[in-house]
């Protein structure tokens, strides 16, 4: 089983390893987005060859990168799309007023795509936007509401911005309840709901899991499970009956009364049930997936999708990122995928300087090509995976090569450090 070089103790990071931690998050993100955007769209119900990713990737960030006529080839800044760009602007709400504001968060979203309208947002949630600068619109929540008859969308595009929630957030039950409302901004059905708190929840576990032990695949799994069973979650002091309260998927959310309308207003929407069943499901499915080495793409986008349904890409994010996670821990085995003198290792876990040793390959890496030859919703599957093992591995999982041809890879930065910075004022460590 491979080290990290850096051991702790307790269940807590501390000092410049949670702030390496929060980085990695950040910039795993970042990563994701900026080089599964080359390959979105392209693969819609199949999967990608996985040599074919990785020798794209390589050569969109290796210097030394020759073309198939072996020609040097100038690297390219890889641009973000709608989901860094929304990440960016939660991040920032949360750290400008110091906590959650729907309606500075709405305006914040609408603004910001009205500044940059090209990067990629969805037809849908452009209608949300527009509906937010109408001045008739008093109700933050209502434009998300109303839309597809008042169902309300479930794709992936609450869960691929909520990475910041759970680097602000410390309290198990705020990092849900954030997580759930800024969700409803713009996703008003439990689909993708329950997805951004999944999503959120992952990247909370792996950010405080010990690194001084063998990361459990386990634990990790069961702590979604124990998310998805209570969700959504009230808030402290929500009345003991408030899940069967009488309003209804018609009611507009907000104008029902705050954190306790909304969860109520999701336990009452016609889809409530069968997306709790469906999610506990998959979570079965994913643990089963993730038991059996040998488990090949293939089988994961037949089993757990790859679309822009919230139910799909966020699984198959967690898988892409778990799985990594898991071969840490595992001595290496030949798979379906690679060849068994091969495993990932945190980049700064092995070798001098930071690099891997031969025949390792970083974690970073890894899950980033796995997620993207998934197929399918390639930047945003790659976007969350990316989150996730960064809040575990760290920044030190980013190749060095990869910085220049990152967009805004100093913002991810600087805001990954304001974000660590307040959790430090909160709880000062020594």
């Amino acid at each position: 089983m491979l080290k990290f070089a850096k051991r702790l103790s307790g269940s807590r990071t501390m000092g410049s390893e949670l702030q390496d931690r929060f980085r990695g998050c950040m910039l795993g993100g970042l990563a994701g987005d900026c080089l599964g955007a080359r390959f979105e769209g392209a693969y819609w119900g199949k999967v990608v060859d996985r040599d074919a990713v990785a020798r794209l990737v390589s050569e969109m960030t290796n210097p030394e990168a020759k073309s198939a006529a072996g020609r040097s080839k100038a690297l390219v800044v890889r641009r973000y799309t709608d989901d860094t760009s929304m990440a960016f602007t939660l991040a920032r709400s949360l750290l400008e007023n110091d906590g959650y504001r729907e309606r500075y968060l709405a305006k914040s979203f609408a603004n910001d795509y009205k500044r940059e309208p090209g990067r990629g947002y969805g037809g849908s949630v452009i209608v949300v936007f527009m509906k937010l600068f109408e001045d008739s619109c008093r109700d933050c929540y209502k434009p998300a509401h109303d839309q597809f008859d008042g169902s309300g969308s479930y794709g992936n595009g609450a869960a691929m911005r909520v990475a910041p929630v759970a680097l602000f957030c410390d309290d198990e039950q705020e990092l849900e309840r954030v997580a759930m409302e800024q969700a409803m901004l713009t996703h008003a059905n439990p689909d993708g709901v329950c997805g951004a708190v999944l999503q959120a929840t992952a990247v909370h576990h792996c950010l405080h899991a010990d690194r001084g032990k063998p990361f459990d695949v386990a634990a990790c799994l069961q702590r979604l499970r124990d998310a998805v069973e209570r969700f959504p979650r009230q808030p402290a002091g929500a009345a003991a009956g408030s899940r069967t309260a009488s309003t209804t998927a018609t009611a507009s959310p907000i104008t029902c009364g705050g954190s306790d309308s909304l969860a109520t207003f999701l336990t009452q929407h016609s889809d409530y049930r069968a997306t709790v069943d469906k999610y506990l499901k998959k979570l079965d499915t994913l643990s089963v997936l993730l038991a059996n080495p040998h488990t090949n793409q293939q089988e994961v986008m037949v089993e757990l999708g790859n679309g822009i349904a919230a139910s799909e890409a966020v699984f198959a994010a967690i898988f892409s990122a778990l799985r990594t996670l898991r071969m840490l821990n595992e001595p290496a085995q030949p798979s379906a995928e690679q060849p068994a003198d091969q495993k990932p290792v945190p980049e700064g876990a092995a070798g001098k300087e930071g690099k891997p040793s031969a025949g390792e390959f970083s974690a970073m890496t890894e899950t980033i090509v796995h997620a993207i030859s998934l197929g399918g919703d390639t930047d945003t599957i790659a976007c969350m995976a990316g989150g996730i093992v960064g809040a575990y591995c760290g920044a030190g999982g980013i190749s060095p090569s990869w910085k220049p041809v990152l967009e805004s890879y100093a913002t991810a930065v600087s805001l990954a450090d304001k974000l660590c910075a307040r959790r430090h004022k909160l709880h000062p460590q020594p």
